[in-house]
């Protein structure tokens, strides 16, 4: 379980989306914990929780949806998401280690060891991940290149291996760009939808009828912060992710600008809220993920019985982020 966090929270410094990692680790990681005696349900939860990485770790799509409908700068946006995604994938270690202290049988010792030649081997054999995470994090972080186009440098990166390495199967290019294609169809579509639902509501003075308000209420930034939090917990069991940022963003944020809030900040904190709506029960993206790639292997019932430690895990490391924002403030501030 912890060699698959750790494995997720490499693959989202160069992948960008939970779902993708949710699927392919399901693929890859669950049926070797099922194959070792471990729960299955909790197995499926910690990839699930783990895949929610690729949205704080950069390059992530949620941070550049979430700076294109609010106008924060998307090179900060992106590096602020590197600490809370490191300290998330810590976090999640030490409570897997400390739920198996009370929870033994759910991973069962393993008797098979390896050498520290194998070790090696086996990471020395991801040599082009750690490639493409210097590439790409390194490119935006050093303005190398605009944020913007580290997808694209990303993607480059890795069809020089793939065609380096000649591990690029027949079709597979030609699959790439239209499943590619296909995606920014849908998100252009979203985000079009976003900006012109902001736009009603600023025309319409809705937001400033709501900014009024919350200064008529003297609503302190503690008391607003406490109420997003609420929102997106409850909202995230019915709602989608996108379609939750979409939904509330456009009244949000002016309110917290209002407040003196740190934009850079909140955006890290609605992106860790929604990527704990991806795995809270009954919608989560994430969970639907691993049950259409678990191919029977797990069941709807053992998955939101297995996130739920994970959910646990999930607030406290929400409490630490609020109660440090330096958490996420402290990289984008060393870039002015």
């Amino acid at each position: 379980m912890m060699a698959t966090v750790m494995a997720q929270a490499m693959f989202a410094a160069i992948s960008g989306s939970t779902t993708v990692a949710a699927s392919i680790f399901t693929r890859m990681a669950l049926p070797e914990m099922i194959r070792y005696g471990y729960n299955p349900g909790v197995s499926a939860g910690c990839v699930a929780a783990a895949g929610t990485l690729a949205g704080l770790i950069p390059p992530s799509i949620a941070m550049v949806l979430y700076a294109v409908l609010t106008g924060e700068p998307i090179g900060k946006l992106l590096i602020a998401g590197i600490l809370p995604g490191v300290l998330t994938a810590v976090g999640y270690i030490v409570g897997i280690r400390i739920m198996l202290i009370y929870r033994p049988e759910w991973a069962p010792l393993i008797s098979e060891r390896f050498s520290l030649k194998q070790k090696l081997q086996g990471i020395s054999s991801a040599w082009a991940v750690f490639l493409l995470i210097g590439l790409v994090v390194g490119g935006i972080y050093t303005g190398t290149f605009p944020p913007s186009a580290a997808g694209a440098v990303g993607a480059t990166g890795v069809l020089l291996i793939a065609l380096s390495t000649k591990r690029l199967p027949k079709g597979a290019l030609w699959e790439s760009l239209i499943e590619s294609a296909r995606i920014s169809a849908v998100l252009f579509l979203i985000v079009m939808a976003g900006l012109l639902f902001s736009r009603f509501l600023l025309i319409s003075g809705f937001i400033g009828d709501l900014k009024a308000l919350v200064v008529t209420l003297e609503m302190s930034a503690a008391v607003f912060i406490a109420l997003v939090v609420i929102l997106y917990l409850i909202l995230g069991c019915f709602v989608d992710s996108v379609s939750l940022m979409i939904i509330t963003l456009p009244f949000l944020y002016p309110i917290s600008t209002s407040l003196g809030i740190h934009g850079i900040w909140f955006g890290v904190l609605i992106i860790k809220l929604i990527e704990i709506a991806a795995i809270t029960p009954p919608v989560g993206l994430n969970l639907f993920a691993v049950l259409s790639s678990a191919k029977g292997q797990v069941n709807s019932r053992q998955l939101f019985a297995g996130v739920m430690p994970f959910l646990v895990m999930e607030a406290v490391l929400l409490a630490l982020l609020i109660g440090f924002p330096s958490i996420a403030t402290s990289l984008p501030d060393l870039m002015d």
